[in-house]
């Protein structure tokens, strides 16, 4: 794990020591309003079957942005499963470059404040650290990025609590297409990416969308911790009105592995302060997921720019 950890200190402190520099920018404060449309697994309970089925999530959210620097307080929504309502708080605190000529940066702290709703998959990882950086001067550009999810299991009737952690990486290569026709912006950003890391446990880390926003996330999990037991059949049984998922991980341990290759495609409309941003991934398993079919991640951001 130290190692781990230090990788990811020393790859944020290059990024942004070199992202950082001669921003010439005019410093300027603005608030944005936004809304963020996904996919979050749930538990569903039909007889004595236990299956996850993806449900919509609904998250408002409030920016304060200055000269590159951001606020950010989300609280998200389920819209399925047995409780519908809110299930995480979260809240950030983000520094990003997009406007450089041969760089684009971005690095964010995400603090979760969990609800307990029982509609949703439990996660010990409730901070997430995430880095990106695209080098944007050849024509074929370059992607990195990194993430670090860390937090406590909850103490069980046969296990004490303690640290748990996920680690990430995701590699690969992409374009930025835009164009303008007055008065809407277009841009289309298509890229592959190899993605990997140790993905212990479910969590809501941003580089492993394919976790959080995923109802096969067990295809890609080592660990089953709570309402998440299990690899992924969505198989079990219910009992004395309790719900549980009854499977073996078939991989345990902190090692990093390679599961999947990822297409994406980023595209963005932008008409005066209003801005719409789908986006589109598939998911190829690799390795030990291998086989176990392609998976989906999907997301609409809607913003007004004040």
């Amino acid at each position: 794990m130290k190692k781990n950890v230090l990788l990811i200190l020393l790859i944020i402190s290059t990024f942004y020591t070199s992202s950082a520099q001669d921003s010439s920018k005019t410093a300027k404060f603005h608030f944005i309003a936004g809304l963020n449309l996904t996919a979050v697994p749930t538990l569903n309970i039909a007889g004595i079957d236990t299956t996850f089925v993806n449900s919509l999530s609904v998250a408002p959210a409030l920016t304060l942005s200055y000269n590159g620097f951001s606020a950010i307080y989300s609280p998200k929504f389920v819209t399925g499963g047995s409780s519908s309502g809110i299930y995480m708080h979260a809240l950030s605190l983000a520094y990003s470059q997009y406007d450089k000529p041969n760089v684009d940066f971005a690095l964010e702290y995400t603090h979760m404040f969990f609800t307990n709703n029982p509609s949703v998959p439990y996660s010990p990882l409730n901070n997430d650290i995430y880095t990106a950086l695209t080098l944007k001067k050849m024509w074929i550009q370059p992607k990195l990025a990194a993430g670090l999810g860390f937090g406590s299991t909850k103490a069980t009737s046969s296990n004490s609590s303690g640290s748990a952690y996920d680690f990430g990486l995701s590699a690969g290569i992409g374009h930025f297409f835009e164009w303008d026709n007055s008065p809407i912006s277009y841009s289309v950003s298509p890229s592959i990416l190899v993605n990997g890391g140790t993905n212990q446990y479910f969590s809501y880390l941003k580089i492993s969308r394919y976790i959080g926003s995923n109802k096969k996330f067990g295809n890609f999990t080592k660990k089953g911790v709570g309402a998440n037991r299990g690899n992924g059949t969505g198989n079990g049984r219910r009992n004395g009105g309790s719900t549980t998922v009854v499977t073996t991980p078939s991989v345990t341990g902190e090692s990093f592995t390679i599961s999947n290759v990822e297409a994406n495609m980023e595209t963005s409309a932008e008409i005066g302060s209003f801005s719409v941003r789908p986006t589109v991934s598939l998911y190829v398993p690799v390795g030990t997921a291998a086989g176990s079919g392609i998976t989906t991640f999907w997301q609409i951001e809607l913003q007004y720019r004040f």
